[in-house]
């Protein structure tokens, strides 16, 4: 097992911009967790955030279609909110949208024509189309609906085939998360270990984002994920002050159920269908 000194390498390597950072394993008082520092992300390609959609860039890079359910918090500390997110788009890889000579979002295509008798449902409610946005242009379509997130319950989309096959997809609604440490809107210390606590069973997985507290954009820098759910788990120090220098960072717990693959016919490209609970803890390091 490697130390946790070789971890702090490994950030301030991928800190740098190393692009292979490598799965480290820490035991901390019996604690065990993979910690996976994650590659510099291009944030302006990034569609998705992992706070409200527990979709990663690296989600972003592997799939041109997706089909979430996500039920989020925030929790700021003087403030907690939380939202229900329902969102299928497919996008047209070949077609994307250009900024600064950079792809930045991809064309997001129509799955029934408009005078269609077919719809696309979720839980037998139609979902409707919108724009699918891009850097905050329309640029094509994607579809909304209103879901009740029931932990345990069956999340299903369906459609029959048009333009593009037809849906038939489900998938179990994972239970929700609550965080008692770090509490939301807490100072973290980086000279001593930060204990991690949440209820929720299931298959945990926590990310570490460093946050811009003026455009309130985050690059996610770290990955935990404890090799068992047990609600809790320790960063240690070395952990804490190999992140970088920033000042304000989010701490997203996630559990989802997914599924993944050529689960369209017709589509050009592999799809994730996901149901997350998602909980944030909005604090400051120093």
């Amino acid at each position: 097992m490697k130390q946790v000194s070789t971890l702090a390498l490994l950030l301030l390597l991928t800190a740098c911009g190393c692009q292979h950072p490598t799965e480290v394993d820490v035991t901390q008082d019996g604690e065990q967790v993979d910690v996976t520092p994650l590659a510099a992300a291009d944030t302006s390609a990034y569609e998705n955030a992992i706070d409200s959609t527990a979709v990663t860039p690296e989600d972003e890079a592997r799939f041109p279609g997706f089909m979430l359910v996500t039920r989020a918090t925030f929790d700021h500390g003087s403030i907690l909110v939380s939202k229900t997110l329902s969102k299928v788009v497919f996008t047209d890889t070949s077609r994307p949208y250009l900024f600064r000579n950079r792809p930045v979002g991809y064309f997001g295509l129509m799955i029934m024509r408009p005078a269609s008798l077919l719809s696309l449902t979720i839980n037998g409610s139609a979902m409707l189309p919108v724009p699918h946005l891009v850097r905050g242009e329309a640029f094509g379509t994607e579809y909304v609906g209103e879901v009740n997130m029931v932990p345990g319950s069956v999340m299903s989309w369906r459609a029959g085939a048009d333009i593009i096959g037809a849906i038939d997809v489900s998938v179990q609604i994972p239970p929700a998360i609550s965080v008692s440490s770090p509490a939301g809107g807490s100072v973290v210390p980086r000279n001593q270990d930060l204990v991690l606590r949440w209820n929720g069973a299931g298959a945990m997985t926590i990310y570490v984002s460093a946050r811009d507290s003026i455009t309130g954009k985050s690059r996610p820098v770290l990955k935990l994920t404890p090799l068992a759910n047990v609600g809790h788990a320790r960063i240690p120090v070395k952990v804490l002050r190999a992140l970088p220098h920033d000042r304000s960072f989010v701490f997203t717990f996630v559990l989802a159920n997914r599924k993944e693959g050529a689960l369209v016919t017709r589509f050009k490209g592999n799809v994730l269908a996901q149901a997350a609970s998602v909980y944030n803890s909005y604090v400051e390091l120093r």
